[in-house]
């Protein structure tokens, strides 16, 4: 396991880990499997189309990618995330295509929004997020 930045050469790892900013540090590069959680919804649209363009030139043909982000979210700016405007491609191949089952709630302290009730007493530190998690695992369409 190594994260981009933190070391010279990846070229003996078997699990690359990259914050979007090293992206373009791993252009010589060519992949099996990318995954992104909870990480598209927080970009800006142009960032999503460019991150995108990135798994399509380095994934190899036979790919997987696995993506988890909220199904809609509003950003500072009031620019709204939506999973299912990311640049996917009719060409892509999905294999799995549904709501997350497992990702529904976080703890915080303090949050706003819903909790859970459990024989109406609200569950302390337990929260709902507003919009479902969506997720795909996708043959993505190379270039």
């Amino acid at each position: 396991h190594v994260l981009v930045n933190s070391v010279k050469n990846i070229d003996d790892a078997d699990f690359v880990y990259c914050p979007i900013e090293y992206l373009e540090s791993l252009s010589a590069s060519k992949f099996d499997i990318a995954v992104n959680t909870s990480s598209m919804q927080e970009m800006k649209s142009e960032t999503v189309e460019g991150y995108f363009g990135f798994l399509r030139s380095h994934l190899q043909p036979h790919n997987l990618f696995y993506c988890l982000n909220r199904e809609s979210k509003t950003l500072i700016g009031g620019e709204v995330s939506d999973f299912l405007m990311y640049p996917w491609d009719p060409e892509d191949i999905l294999i799995l295509d549904r709501e997350c089952p497992w990702y529904r709630y976080y703890m915080a302290r303090g949050a706003p929004g819903l909790g859970k009730y459990v024989f109406g007493l609200r569950i302390p530190f337990l929260n709902l997020f507003d919009t479902p998690h969506l997720l795909r695992l996708a043959n993505l369409k190379t270039k």
